[in-house]
């Protein structure tokens, strides 16, 4: 916003990336953006924010008031959410592989539209940016259960050997690890346990055996 208004005011909030992981924005940009974001959202009447995790982070890091903030998810026309059965013929004649790509952060919700297509997608990738919490083996479970998802789930980008294990336990079964790491000692880490006292998507918990 350019200043107090004569009139209401709303804002949309995207996210707080910039905030989130600082270590990918220059210091000036990142300071502009926090500088500029915090007073739109201080001086605006109401927020829209487009998911549960930027209303959080509103409310965490600026300090904004819940009732200010209303979550609102992105929508689409229909047109877009699948493309017609020729064209994705011809992208699977032209290609070897393709699918879809989720980010560790995003909000399943938004990928409902697709439980009835996602088979379609010989691969859906979730890529971790930075690994901080246990998001991508709470998305992978999701993808597997909620959304019926059949072939190959992978993990990419900040995935590393000590994951691996619980990675397949969430529902994974390819991985991309961090470029830097050994794929072959990676792989290694799917084998840290013989069993789990937990039950898995294809294997009964322990406890259940007695």
């Amino acid at each position: 916003l350019p200043g107090k208004l004569k009139c209401p005011s709303v804002v949309t909030m995207l996210d707080l990336i910039f905030m989130r992981y600082p270590q990918y924005f220059k210091a000036w940009d990142r300071n502009y953006y926090r500088t500029s974001f915090k007073k739109s959202a201080q001086l605006a009447d109401h927020i829209i924010s487009i998911s549960e995790a930027t209303k959080a982070d509103l409310i965490n890091l600026f300090g904004i008031k819940e009732e200010k903030i209303s979550v609102i998810y992105p929508g689409f026309d229909g047109v877009f959410s699948m493309l017609p059965k020729q064209t994705l013929d011809e992208i699977k004649k032209k290609y070897k592989e393709f699918g879809i790509w989720i980010y560790s952060h995003d909000e399943l919700d938004l990928f409902g539209q697709l439980k009835e297509d996602i088979n379609s997608f010989p691969v859906v990738g979730v890529y971790v940016e930075k690994f901080a919490d246990g998001r991508i083996y709470s998305l992978g479970n999701l993808i597997r259960r909620k959304l019926s998802y059949k072939n190959d789930l992978r993990a990419l980008g900040d995935v590393f050997k000590d994951q691996l294990f619980y990675l397949a336990r969430s529902g994974f079964d390819s991985f991309l690890v961090k470029e830097g790491y050994d794929p072959k000692k990676a792989l290694q880490g799917l084998d840290d346990f013989s069993y789990s006292y937990q039950g898995m998507l294809n294997q009964k918990p322990l406890w259940s055996e007695r």
